[in-house]
Order: C-alpha cells, then sequence, then structure tokens
C-alpha cells in the first residue's frame, strides 16, 4: 500500500502550484509542507478539508486514505510482533 503522501506528490504535480504557491493556498509552513510529504505528520481532517478547497479532491478522500495507510502499517507491525 502507498503511502498517503506519494498520493499527495501526485496531485501537487498535477495541481501545477508552485512550493509558494501551495503553502500561501493552504497555509502553511515548508516545514509542514515537508513533513506531509515524507509522511512525517499525517493528514488530518483539516488538512484535508483544505486539500479538498485548493485540489478538488474530496476531504473524505483523504480521510479515507489516511485511515486506511494508518490501518495496514499497524497489521503490519502487528504482524511482525507475532512472528
Amino acid at each position: 500500500m502507498s503511502a498517503p503522501s506519494e498520493t499527495l506528490k501526485e496531485v501537487i504535480e498535477d495541481s501545477g502550484l508552485t512550493q509558494q504557491e501551495l503553502m500561501s493556498k493552504l497555509q502553511i509552513t515548508s516545514e509542514e509542507l515537508s513533513d506531509l510529504m515524507n509522511d512525517e505528520i499525517a493528514i488530518t481532517p483539516e488538512m484535508a478539508l483544505k486539500f479538498e478547497d485548493v485540489f478538488k479532491v474530496p476531504a473524505t478522500f483523504w480521510n479515507k486514505l489516511t485511515k486506511n495507510y494508518i490501518q495496514f502499517k499497524t497489521n503490519s507491525s502487528d504482524e511482525k510482533i507475532a512472528r
């Protein structure tokens, strides 16, 4: 399963927005953008709403993507512990 950041990178690339434009539209810092792009922070429901506004991709998509990825990572970790 791909990390949400992989989908985010594709959506950003398709948008044609520069990093500065994106930070301005999302009202985030370069550090926050970097953290999102590197899966150091999860996409919150609040950020999903911002993505919906900027990219026109429903917030529910981002929320489900994040939830499924977290669940996948948790299940993978549980399987490693059980071995």
